[in-house]
């Protein structure tokens, strides 16, 4: 799972290579021959070619980034909305009478102390399994050879 999210921005780089590959060459070819550019005058008729080349490039990075950004702005913010959901749920109770503040400020911290431990033991469950599997591999390699008296 580690290594998914560490080679994420490896395969996006290597996509964003590929879609400015014509472009790399065109712009090799331009600075190889700029003395033919030059001396024909068409360095501005260059400039439109690669500016044309990079716009659909340009335009889908812009697309990823906002996109990336939004959903790792809505995964921050979740759990802002979950305490500010918790304390407004809290006090409502508290104001109706069916829980006294004492009761409330002890429930509180418990309740979402205990959600954030329990997200982050979910974010560990692809490692406690393949520890498991491990430690049955160990067992049962262990189990194979009897034991010299």
């Amino acid at each position: 799972m580690v290594m998914s999210r560490l080679s994420w921005p490896v395969v996006l780089a290597s996509h964003q290579r590929i879609k400015e590959r014509g472009s790399d060459g065109l712009a090799m070819e331009a600075v190889s021959g700029i003395k033919t550019v030059a001396a024909l005058g068409r360095e501005q008729d260059i400039m439109l070619l690669l500016d044309y080349r990079l716009q659909k490039p340009y335009t889908d990075g812009i697309r990823q980034i906002f996109l990336g950004n939004f959903f790792l702005a809505l995964s921050l913010s979740i759990s802002y909305f979950v305490y500010g959901f918790a304390y407004w749920w809290g006090s409502r109770n508290v104001a109706d009478g069916y829980y006294s503040q004492v009761d409330f400020f002890i429930v509180l911290p418990a309740l979402l102390f205990s959600a954030q431990a329990s997200g982050q033991l979910l974010a560990f469950s692809p490692d406690i399994s393949k520890a498991h599997v491990s430690a049955s591999n160990i067992f049962g390699l262990l189990d194979e050879y009897p034991p010299k008296l």
